[in-house]
């Protein structure tokens, strides 16, 4: 079975903090610490699980390959992961390939440094689309 890994670097926002999603300037800096993806293609329907930074699995759902929530432990976050998704596929035109989907944070998840944003970059590197397109 074919499997690939990315990883993106978390950031340190020191100025524009979330300004900067309205347009604003800001200055950051990438950290050592960062997020993986990692996918590994096979069966119908796609496993995904995600693992924080003592790696301790806090999110998991199912999707069919036209990101349909098949089973999850958390509804909100599933279809959160959703949206994201389906806008990928609509973008590449392409359904999404079936298989497991595992990510895990280096750094916990209330720090600030990305979380949200090292995953939609992962995402968009796994299905070959334009990440600012995807945000």
């Amino acid at each position: 079975m074919a499997s690939s890994r990315y990883f993106a670097h978390g950031k340190l926002l020191i100025t524009g903090e979330y300004s900067v999603l309205k347009g604003a300037l800001a200055l950051a800096i990438p950290t050592r610490l960062g997020q993986y993806l990692e996918f590994e293609a096979g069966g119908n329907n796609i496993f995904w699980q995600s693992y924080n930074s003592e790696d301790k699995l806090w999110f998991e759902a199912t999707y069919t390959n036209r990101a349909h929530i098949v089973n999850t432990n958390d509804l909100e976050k599933a279809q959160l992961l959703q949206n994201i998704l389906l806008k990928a596929s609509g973008i590449s035109r392409k359904e999404l390939p079936a298989g497991k989907v595992k990510t895990w944070l280096e750094f916990p998840n209330k720090w600030g440094l990305g979380s949200s944003s090292t995953l939609l970059y992962l995402i968009s590197k796994w299905l070959n689309v334009d990440a600012m397109e995807l945000f």
